[in-house]
This record gives C-alpha cells, structure tokens and sequence, in this order.
C-alpha cells in the first residue's frame, strides 16, 4: 500500500471523526447541562482540567481504596473542547512506596479517579458519546457513501473514495471497520460503578486488554503486511478505496 494512501485514509478518518464528535456534542449538551451528576459526555474530543487539591476526602470517595489511606487527592473539573463543563473528578493517590536502586529513588504508587458531585461525594453518570460517535461514524459514513458516490466528508477533502455497489454494502463495510472498537465503547454507557466492580478483577483487564490487541492486529496491522489492495473491512464488505 503506497505510504501517502495509508495516510491520507487515517486523515480523512480523523477528520470525519472530528465532525461527529462536534455534532454529538451538540447533540448531548441540553442533556449534559447542569445534570453532569448522571450523565457526561464521553472521550471524544479535546478536554481541559482545572484541578485543586482536597484537604480532606468525604469517607464515600475514601471507601474506594478500602483499607489503604489515600496520600493525595485531588478534583478536577474538566471542559471538553475547552467550553462544555463535564463535571468533576477526584483522583486519589494510595499505596506509595520508595524503592532505592544503587544511588536513585524511586517513588511508585496506586491512584484511582472517580466521578463525584460538587460536595465530593461518588455519583454514576454514564458516557454515551463515544458509542454515539461509533454509531454515527458507521450509519452516517454508509449513508454518505451511498449519496456521494463513495465520498465521506474526510475522503472527499483528502480526494479519495470508496467503490461500493450496493447501501448494504457500504454498511457492511463501516460496521466492520469498527468492530474491534465496539465491546470496548459499550462500557461508556453502563454506570461508574458496575465498570469499576468489573475492572476490579485483574484478569478480567487483562483478557479484554488481550482480545482487543488481537483483533486490532488481526484487522488492521497483519492486512498491511499481506497487502493486496484491501484493509480487513474491504476484503470482508467487497469494497475497495481508490483515489478519485
């Protein structure tokens, strides 16, 4: 694959990114406004944080490192796209422990972050936006495919396209593109607390870190290496991306 098609394909992707991340956020800010205690936008976008530190953490944020006392803990506030206010965050730093190699310490230690509300306490607001982006990358990408003749915004600027004959066909092929992304974005819409009970089992990180490397590699690396014109979704869909 000719190294310019490689990247004009990931930037008219970014860029079609871009464009449904500012339109999801638009979509979800009457929502997300002034009731960030139950539902908040996701990661997708550029976020800023003010942060200041807590003096004394309430014993709800404290009950979440269990029996470990927490060193520091800090709240942010944070902005995405440096306007739209996502409520706060409490980070809290435990378990710190100095460990000294020939003449240099090392300091290492544990932290958690967790949602709270304006007077500290843990809240479960849910982040729908980026299955949202997901969802609207594929229906919306398939449905441009289909009314511009292979065109996406992204591809239309970066002057490539998708040959496609059929609506289902372009369809199969967004679905496919994101497939490996999909049980990682599902998390976003079930509350802080039943994701932070799952990521509690270590083994459950480390099989879903392990099946999400693998798909990633199976469809969007080992294709590069076997080039014959089609990434994984191409060869799957029966589509093909051609210059235009």
């Amino acid at each position: 694959m000719p190294p310019r098609m490689i990247i004009r394909r990931g930037l008219a992707l970014l860029i079609d990114w871009l464009i449904v991340a500012v339109v999801t956020t638009m979509l979800l800010y009457p929502l997300v406004r002034d009731h960030t205690e139950q539902i908040r936008y996701g990661n997708a976008g550029i976020f800023s944080k003010s942060c200041q530190t807590i003096k004394t953490a309430p014993i709800e944020l404290v009950d979440f490192i269990k029996d470990q006392r927490p060193t520091r803990a800090a709240a942010c506030r944070t902005k995405l796209w440096f306007l739209f206010d996502n409520g706060i965050t409490a980070t809290l730093f435990y378990d710190k422990t100095h460990m000294k190699y020939d003449n240099v310490t090392i300091t290492t230690g544990k932290r958690i972050s967790v949602p709270i509300n304006a007077i500290g306490i843990p809240i479960n607001p849910v982040h729908p936006q980026g299955f949202l982006v997901l969802a609207f990358l594929i229906i919306g990408s398939a449905f441009y495919l289909t009314k511009w003749q292979g065109y996406t915004p992204g591809k239309a600027l970066l002057g490539i396209r998708v040959v496609h004959k059929t609506r289902h066909q372009a369809l199969k092929r967004e679905f496919w593109r994101f497939a490996p992304f999909m049980p990682v974005l599902l998390f976003d819409l079930l509350p802080y607390s039943v994701i932070q009970a799952l990521f509690s089992n270590t083994l459950l990180i480390i099989s879903i870190a392990l099946v999400f490397f693998a798909l990633s590699l199976w469809f969007y690396i080992l294709p590069l290496f076997r080039w014959n014109g089609k990434m994984r979704h191409d060869q799957i869909a029966g589509t093909e991306v051609v210059r235009s």
